[in-house]
């Protein structure tokens, strides 16, 4: 049975150490039990909260998850800033891949119950907070699907479907999520470079493949 929504949307609060705790711990539950299957109740005696004090951080459960939705894809979209048009779009997917891979590594619960409940937001939350939300994620689909689009009137890129292109990006670098350790064998810059040099070399012209080829991942 679907969690009521809230009626309206409240202006989010400034990010106190404790408010943190309770979104990184929230997430945690989440992510191990479902949205559903985690109680404000439960939430609050992890952090050593009663429930009343957990209401002057959150209002709501929802409140919760809207905050861990909006930090996942805040993350990626504020990174899209960052790169000039005269940056070449081979170098931005490395910057993408990378980005996604920090945001894992940093914050692996938030990305998990963004994926986990992302297909349930629309029931989860308030229209206007979902909205917001979903916004956001096609405001980086976007961006992405843009950088292919350059990549291929530049010619670096072959002529691929650039939004299909674009969710290929995503879905490699998010998806792992499912499997990546920031303390196994295997670094961050090594992974990212990694899907890169995969992803690249699936879509770069047999010239800018060779150059790729020469100078290296």
């Amino acid at each position: 049975m679907a969690t009521r929504k809230r009626n309206a949307t409240t202006t989010a609060a400034p990010m106190t150490a404790r408010r943190r705790e309770v979104l990184d711990t929230a997430a945690r539950l989440f992510h191990e039990r479902g949205y559903q299957g985690t109680s404000m109740d439960e939430i609050a005696d992890a952090v050593g909260l009663t429930k009343g004090s957990l209401y002057h951080h959150f209002a709501s459960k929802t409140d919760i998850l809207a905050a861990i939705y909006e930090e996942a894809v805040d993350f990626v979209v504020a990174h899209t800033t960052k790169h000039g048009d005269d940056v070449p779009p081979d170098e931005i997917v490395r910057s993408l891949v990378h980005d996604i891979l920090v945001l894992i590594a940093n914050h692996r619960f938030h990305v998990t119950v963004y994926y986990q409940e992302m297909r349930w937001v629309r029931e989860w939350l308030p229209k206007r907070d979902a909205a917001r939300i979903e916004a956001k994620g096609r405001r980086y689909l976007e961006y992405v699907e843009h950088v292919v689009e350059r990549g291929i009137e530049e010619g670096s890129f072959q002529p691929v479907d650039p939004r299909v292109a674009a969710y290929a990006l995503i879905g490699m670098a998010s998806w792992a999520y499912q499997w990546y350790d920031p303390s196994g064998r295997v670094g961050l810059d090594d992974v990212a470079d990694l899907f890169a040099g995969i992803y690249i070399g699936g879509i770069a012209t047999p010239m800018s493949r060779t150059t790729l080829t020469t100078e290296g991942v």
